[in-house]
């Protein structure tokens, strides 16, 4: 009896001991966006890096190569792309850049879609997606580029406005 006390006892030790020091981190598998909607899959590329193949490690020029979507325009730190999904909905990116040292700070996702209903399953969808790629949150998530191990956050909103339903995701480069 004293034998399976102490076994008992070593094995909550050691179960304390390792979930304390862990800290959530991203995964390090990505979902496999071809599982979710066809909206989604727009949104999201094929999955790679951070978010459409992109990671926070790159200039204007860089990301001009790797983004496929439709450019739209060019300001003194962003780079702004338009993907129409169909007659009523699209996405509008805006890839925003350091005054200093040229590399991506944030990305900002605007999608606009016709409906309520649409918008809120969208937001159902990619909390589902976010929870599923990183530690799940029910707010925002963390994140890292895991190329260069650089920390981001993660923010989702509902647009739930008559003249503006949609939802809006921003990655936010942060300091270790």
């Amino acid at each position: 009896m004293k034998q399976s006390y102490f076994n008992w006892g070593i094995f909550i030790v050691l179960f304390l001991v390792i979930s304390c020091t862990s800290e959530p981190t991203a995964s390090d598998t990505q979902p496999d966006v071809s599982a979710y909607s066809t909206t989604l899959q727009q949104i999201f590329n094929d999955g790679k890096g951070v978010f459409r193949g992109i990671n926070f490690d790159v200039n204007m020029n860089e990301l001009r190569e790797v983004e496929k979507a439709e450019f739209m325009k060019v300001t003194a730190n962003k780079l702004l792309y338009h993907i129409e999904l169909n007659q009523h909905d699209f996405i509008d990116i805006a890839y925003e850049f350091g005054s200093a040292d040229k590399q991506l700070q944030s990305i900002v996702t605007d999608v606009f879609v016709e409906k309520a209903d649409v918008a809120a399953d969208l937001y159902e969808e990619l909390k589902k997606y976010f929870n599923e790629r990183y530690t799940p949150h029910p707010a925002f998530w963390k994140g890292k580029d895991l190329v260069n191990n650089l920390p981001y956050k993660v923010e989702l909103v509902l647009l739930n406005n008559p003249k503006d339903y949609g939802v809006v995701m921003a990655w936010t480069k942060v300091a270790d």
